[in-house]
């Protein structure tokens, strides 16, 4: 994406973390049920999400969209599902790139 990094407002829902954007991308490959980890774009918002676990609509242990979404990238690097279940709503969060060769903590 060309547009990172992009900052927003998190917002939870079940072990999902999205925030709103101001641009919108048309729903090409959509899909609802994603890997932990996945990252999305929703244009019902619009909105990106990252997704660890499961969500109120989830029907098993994978993380389910509500509604489908363009996935376009995966979290690197060690991340815990711990550490993403601190993001409360309202705090601020910011999307970029991963510097190739390198592995974020």
């Amino acid at each position: 994406m060309d547009q990172l990094p992009i900052e927003g407002t998190a917002q939870r829902w079940g072990e999902e973390i999205y925030f709103l954007v101001d641009f919108d991308i048309a729903l090409e490959t959509g899909r609802q049920e994603c890997e932990p980890g996945e990252m999305g774009f929703w244009s019902g918002g619009p909105g990106l999400a990252i997704f660890f676990g499961k969500t109120p609509v989830s029907t098993g242990e994978r993380p389910k969209v509500y509604s489908p979404c363009n996935f376009f990238a995966r979290l690197v690097g060690k991340w815990s599902k711990e550490a993403l279940n601190e993001v409360k709503d309202g705090e601020k969060i910011v999307l970029s790139k991963a510097k190739q060769g390198t592995t974020s903590t």
